[in-house]
Formats: structure tokens, C-alpha cells, sequence
């Protein structure tokens, strides 16, 4: 469970390092009192990381809105799921993606 939490602190500092600002302290306190993660803004749109358990392993989730009063709740959609286990360059990849930086390549969720 450590290395998980670690994994998603990983994903919040690609945001921040792709500009992402954590919004304001309403909504991470009532992140807090739903058991999320914090919020983060870049470009008028909403980001968060979550991670989900299935028998697998477990899948990191980034998830958006364009809604600050969704971000505040955490009613985001998901936007990008992939597994835990992938190394630190395919997470910075896939913030980037998500965030629309780089493009999606044709043989996505397969790449380099």
C-alpha cells in the first residue's frame, strides 16, 4: 500500500511539474472528508489521482472536469487508467497525455 501511495504523490508532481496547481483549500478539505486526494488546475480544467484495487493489481486513475464545483466534491470523470507497476518515464507519459501534451499513440495503451 506504501508503494501505491507513493505512486500517486509520483502522478501529483508530474502535474505540478506540467503546471497543475493544487486548488484551493475548501476543496481539499472536503477531499479530505470524502477520502480523495487533492485537486489540481491547469488550463480551466480539473485534475485528480486515484488509485483502484481489482484482483489484477492496482490501476492508477486520473480523472478531469471543466466543473470547479465538481472538483471540489470529486465528481470527475476518469480519463486515464493504467497499472501501478508501470516505471517512473511511462507515469510522466501518461500525465502528459493525459493533459494533452503529447498524443495519444495509435498502438495506446502498447508503447514505448
Amino acid at each position: 500500500m506504501e508503494d501505491l501511495r507513493i505512486k500517486l504523490e509520483l502522478v501529483e508532481k508530474y502535474f505540478q511539474k506540467y503546471g497543475a496547481t493544487p486548488i484551493n483549500e475548501k476543496a481539499d478539505k472536503a477531499a479530505t472528508e470524502f477520502g480523495l486526494r487533492r485537486s489540481f488546475e491547469r488550463n480551466r480544467l480539473f485534475y485528480r489521482v486515484e488509485a483502484a484495487t481489482f484482483e489484477e493489481g492496482d490501476v492508477i486513475i486520473i480523472s478531469a472536469t471543466e466543473n470547479p464545483r465538481f472538483a471540489e466534491t470529486g465528481l470527475e470523470d476518469n480519463i486515464a487508467a493504467f497499472s501501478s507497476d508501470y516505471p517512473e518515464e511511462k507515469i510522466e507519459k501518461e500525465v502528459r497525455f493525459a493533459f494533452g501534451i503529447d498524443p495519444y499513440p495509435e498502438t495506446y495503451p502498447l508503447y514505448d
